[in-house]
């Protein structure tokens, strides 16, 4: 069975490091690039980006890890903005043995820590130049996802334009996301916090909540019961969930530190999303309707058709 095809969708908002609440426009960055107009100092930029890999994969310490953007790999739109590319990446520092299926005793050869476990992982940026918006869609395999180190590297090569640079992702629950999560069974709360005030923890869930300890709720889809009953009865309907928000549970001593992730599944498939400063959860978005080549990686041509069109869809559902 091959891994399930999702979509993170992210809003980046441009500003001044120590300014958060003043916005720069795109075009700043752009004027900063050569060209006789911005259509041309946009393709410069990410020209630029994508030169900057220098046939290398970035790696970052402490974060096993690894990707790169081959140049063949990076198709322009300047007259959307749009970058559209495929990154090859996966895990690294890590020894493995790869083997046989169907004979645990062969091993067809070992993989040492200075290499890369390479998949293909198609994203597009849209960086218009009249605001400070812009999107990112980065698209994963199952629980294979890279979009973290690109999200990190893209902020660095900004910041490296000027340090005053800097970027502000944040996920974007899409309409039909939102959907379908309403439609699917919440499964399980899972809330992590350094530490929760001992009142809270011992009244609430009869337990001490001790730094670096998770704390689940497992929710029965059938009905829920005591405390449990008591966390989430405003927010719970029958089987089925609404969007849950991180400002019901500061009363209970869970504030915007607390990490708040709420798995859920619909029709087979199960998301994991986070609650984070009061923002509406975010899911991973399914492509079902993507065909796979032979090695059940999403087809190059109809990735990159799919990921325009929804592109485009989430520039008229944000207003961008």
């Amino acid at each position: 069975m091959p891994h399930d095809i999702k979509l993170k969708v992210y809003t980046l908002n441009l500003r001044e490091i120590n300014k958060p609440k003043e916005s720069l426009f795109w075009s700043e960055i752009y004027s900063r690039m050569e060209g006789n107009n911005d259509s041309e100092k946009f393709i410069n930029l990410f020209t630029k980006y994508i030169q900057s890999f220098d046939k290398k994969f970035i790696v970052y310490k402490n974060w096993p890890k690894g990707f790169t953007i081959p140049e063949n790999k990076i198709k322009f739109n300047s007259g959307k903005y749009f970058v559209y590319g495929v990154l090859d990446g996966g895990t690294t520092n890590l020894f493995y043995d790869v083997k046989d299926i169907n004979n645990t005793e062969n091993t067809e050869y070992k993989v040492t820590a200075d290499k890369i476990q390479s998949l293909p992982f198609h994203f597009i940026f849209y960086t218009p130049d009249n605001t400070n918006k812009a999107l990112l869609i980065v698209q994963s395999l199952g629980d294979l996802n890279m979009d973290g180190p690109l999200k990190l590297h893209f902020s660095k090569f900004i910041k490296s334009i000027d340090e005053k640079y800097a970027i502000d992702y944040n996920e974007h629950i899409t309409k039909a996301a939102e959907k379908k999560m309403k439609k699917g069974v919440l499964q399980k709360i899972t809330l992590r916090r350094s530490h929760l005030p001992s009142d809270k923890a011992d009244s609430l869930f009869k337990k001490e909540f001790k730094a670096g300890e998770e704390l689940t709720i497992e929710v029965n889809i059938t009905g829920f019961s005591g405390r449990v009953k008591e966390f989430l009865s405003e927010k719970i309907f029958g089987n089925h969930t609404d969007i849950i928000e991180l400002e019901s549970f500061e009363e209970l001593g869970l504030d915007k530190e607390t990490e708040v992730i709420a798995r859920f599944e619909h029709k087979g498939k199960t998301a994991s999303s986070k609650l984070e400063n009061n923002i509406k959860l975010s899911p991973v978005y399914y492509v079902d309707n993507v065909e796979l080549d032979e090695r059940n990686h999403p087809k190059e041509k109809e990735m990159q058709e799919f990921l325009v069109k929804f592109t485009e869809d989430m520039i008229k559902e944000i207003g961008l």
